[in-house]
């Protein structure tokens, strides 16, 4: 049985289909085969780990205006006609759609020959490849319950959102004895947030009193000079740890009390794995603000706090910083909040879903 997964653009696509392709391998007679476009992160990560890619051309219809609508429309056939000979010389079993821009076309017309297929939709705001194919697909598995609202109630299921492996064996500081010093995790995505940076070094001021018993991990991205934000840390004498990127976040993480972070899926599906409380700050440009939406979801069932890109400020952040140090218990709430939303059986759910679909 050959399962094609249609997935690409960010991390936030990516990682959960890599997560189920791991799943799907498990088992006899299984291969995985991904489709995505020159335009995203997939080129760069997925053969390095392994796994076939084959490549569409991408065309995005979200946001164009004037002569790039209609070009971008113009280009649709010649796209659906490439997904059609695609899917006809590959023959999968079953499509799992991701998001990106090839999944749109590869989902639609497994759709319409037939073959099962399944979305995959980890926003708590359906995007609009999910939108638009919602009456096709045979099933939609959700991450957050709140997306249940915008998609046909007879074909949604809640599964939770496949994370890597690495992550699902992190076990955080409040599942462990306690370590001193507190220490606070920030980062903004693999590219970094100017603007949380900007906002943890402003707050560092305020939180003075704190040096000897807080200590910062800092991811900053690559748009920062890394020694510049070292030295602000070591003259406010504060102990920090900066890097342009993280890749074992498994690492991090067990050594996080608080999270501070956007509010992208996959931020929010390993927070909540690894039960870490978090002060979330959505970006304020995400698609149909899908970032507040996530972050609203972990607020409702007091799993995170949020603070808008708007209201962001140094002394603001360090407030909320101080409420969570200094109270603990609110800290272990926060973590047993998550826990009742965790689901690290995820990727094995939707392949069962997936393999048991018609």
């Amino acid at each position: 049985m050959k399962i094609l997964i249609a997935a690409g653009g960010t991390g936030g696509h990516l990682f959960p289909g890599v997560a189920l392709a791991e799943s799907f391998v498990k088992r006899d007679g299984i291969s995985v085969l991904f489709v995505g476009t020159m335009r995203g992160l997939e080129t760069k990560l997925l053969p390095p780990l392994g796994w076939k890619l084959l490549l569409l051309p991408a065309v995005s219809l979200k946001d164009r205006h004037g002569i790039k609508k209609i070009t971008s429309y113009a280009r649709l056939p010649l796209l659906l006609f490439r997904a059609f000979c695609l899917v006809m010389f590959e023959k999968p079993s079953r499509v799992v759609s991701i998001g990106g821009y090839a999944a749109g076309p590869v989902t639609l017309v497994a759709s319409l020959l037939r073959i099962p297929t399944v979305l995959l939709e980890p926003n708590a705001i359906p995007g609009l490849t999910t939108r638009l194919l919602a009456r096709w697909v045979s099933l939609i598995c959700l991450g957050l319950p709140e997306a249940a609202r915008a998609l046909p109630q007879k074909k949604v299921m809640l599964t939770g959102t496949p994370v890597r492996k690495s992550i699902l064996g992190v076990r955080s500081k409040s599942s462990k004895e306690k370590v001193k010093p507190f220490t606070v995790l920030c980062f903004g995505g693999s590219q970094g947030a100017q603007k949380i940076n900007r906002a943890v070094l402003e707050a560092l001021p305020h939180l003075q009193e704190l040096t000897s018993s807080l200590r910062f991990i800092h991811q900053i991205g690559t748009q920062e000079k890394r020694e510049r934000v070292k030295q602000v840390y070591t003259e406010r004498g504060f102990e920090a740890s900066v890097f342009e990127f993280i890749g074992a976040m498994e690492k991090v993480y067990e050594e996080a009390d608080l999270v501070i972070a956007r509010a992208g899926a996959m931020t929010i599906a390993e927070l909540t794995i690894a039960t870490l409380p978090s002060i979330l700050i959505p970006y304020p440009y995400s698609a149909d603000d899908h970032q507040r939406a996530n972050a609203e979801s972990l607020v409702r069932i007091g799993g995170a706090t949020m603070i808008l890109e708007a209201e962001l400020t140094g002394e603001r952040l360090a407030n909320e910083i101080k409420k969570l140090t200094e109270d603990s218990r609110h800290l272990l709430s926060m973590s047993q909040a998550l826990l009742k939303r965790r689901q690290p059986d995820a990727a094995e759910r939707i392949v069962n879903e997936c393999l048991n679909v018609k």
